[in-house]
């Protein structure tokens, strides 16, 4: 699980190094409080749209400038309908502001002014907080392979496509009693995005459970409709993260899965997701690999 802070090339002919993620994500702030965002193809899912998690981090990077100062504890993520490629808002509205902590709803709204998503963020103040760590009872992973030897997720037959293979390369990495462990590359190298770079790993994480739940059958749309992260301080990104998913269950159509997000070998978020198995294949499609 070990990585290197070291710059290298990306898929997009730059350096991590030289790119901020405000920057990968195109945003700019507007006069009003809101910010905008120039979303491009390359971060799509599997079910058309931005993918959950860079929603996800982009509302949580707003959130950092709507209570200044403060570090997030807690994200929790709807996404009501897919976010198309071109440009989006998104407008925060502070909840709550005390001493210790921050409440910021933001809504994600597309190109037409339409509800896509709305995310709310919990975030504290570090200095109103005792400067104590223990370790708890989740020990660090052992077994999961590094992300240059991982099995890059493989590209599903047509129709379906998924750009933001090419983005974030996800890796399968190992698979234990922690559930599946998926490694991704993070595109942008900025001190103190933590919590940003681990909404992508953790959604990104959701899917392989699923997916290997319901393999050699005609394969079923199931995307995550939602998001909750509770974040352990904090902190820098690696070049890779590796979230896990563990499947808990699927009744009715209706998956639950556990995730864990990791940074080498510090556990930066955990939370859970929803999946829904929606009725009627992707026309042609092959039986998805996992």
């Amino acid at each position: 699980m070990q990585s290197s802070c070291g710059a290298h090339q990306e898929p997009f002919g730059y350096t991590r190094a030289a790119v901020k993620l405000l920057e990968f994500l195109n945003g700019e702030a507007e006069v009003d409080g809101a910010w905008r965002f120039r979303l491009s193809r390359r971060l799509n899912g599997a079910f058309g749209g931005t993918n959950g998690g860079v929603i996800a981090a982009a509302a949580l990077a707003v959130s950092r400038h709507a209570a200044p100062g403060r570090v997030p504890a807690a994200l929790d993520a709807r996404f009501l309908r897919g976010l198309g490629t071109g440009t989006s808002r998104i407008v925060p509205s502070v909840l709550h502001q005390g001493r210790t902590l921050s409440c910021v709803t933001l809504d994600v709204l597309d190109e037409r002014g339409r509800l896509c998503t709305r995310a709310t963020v919990s975030l504290v103040a570090p200095e109103a907080l005792e400067r104590f760590d223990a370790p708890g009872d989740a020990p660090a992973p052992a077994g999961w392979t590094a992300h240059a030897e991982g099995r890059p997720w493989p590209r599903p037959a047509p129709p379906v496509e998924i750009p933001l293979l090419e983005s974030f390369d996800p890796r399968a990495v190992g698979r234990d009693e922690r559930g599946s462990a998926t490694s991704v590359r993070i595109p942008f190298d900025e001190p103190g995005r933590l919590a940003e770079a681990a909404c992508i790993a953790a959604d990104i994480a959701v899917g392989p459970p699923v997916g290997r739940a319901v393999a050699g059958r005609a394969p079923i749309p199931h995307p995550n409709p939602d998001l909750s992260l509770r974040f352990s301080g904090d902190g820098d990104p690696l070049p890779e993260l590796v979230g896990c998913g563990r499947l808990e269950q699927i009744r009715g159509g209706l998956a639950q899965t556990r995730i864990e997000v990791w940074c080498g070998e510090r556990l930066c978020a955990i939370g859970v997701s929803s999946s829904t198995l929606l009725a009627g294949a992707w026309p042609g499609a092959a039986p998805a690999e996992v």
